[in-house]
């Protein structure tokens, strides 16, 4: 009877240690969502405004506006990198 009862809180121990890891798993993968979400969302701008500026063939001189797509498409790079390391589907 004593086995049987040191098993149970064995396993009890167990269960309740997994418990824990995976709500700290869930909060950890919430929040990389979150993030994620948060670096994309300007990501969508950004390419869309780059696309239009390379695009543009209007009265500005061509430095200004190359200039302009460079910096933005530099920025764009940058939230792409950091978004990548966010991405939670593929860390967890």
């Amino acid at each position: 009877m004593k086995l049987s009862e040191e098993i149970i809180n064995k396993i009890n121990d167990y269960y309740t240690s997994c418990k824990g890891n995976a709500y700290k798993h869930l909060k950890n993968a919430e929040t990389y969502k979150t993030l994620y979400n948060y670096t994309n969302t300007p990501l969508i701008v950004l390419s869309s405004l780059t696309t239009i500026l390379a695009s543009v063939n209007g009265n500005y001189p061509l430095t200004q506006i190359a200039i302009a797509t460079a910096v933005i498409s530099g920025l764009t790079t940058i939230l792409q990198a950091i978004s990548s390391f966010y991405e939670y589907n593929k860390k967890y």
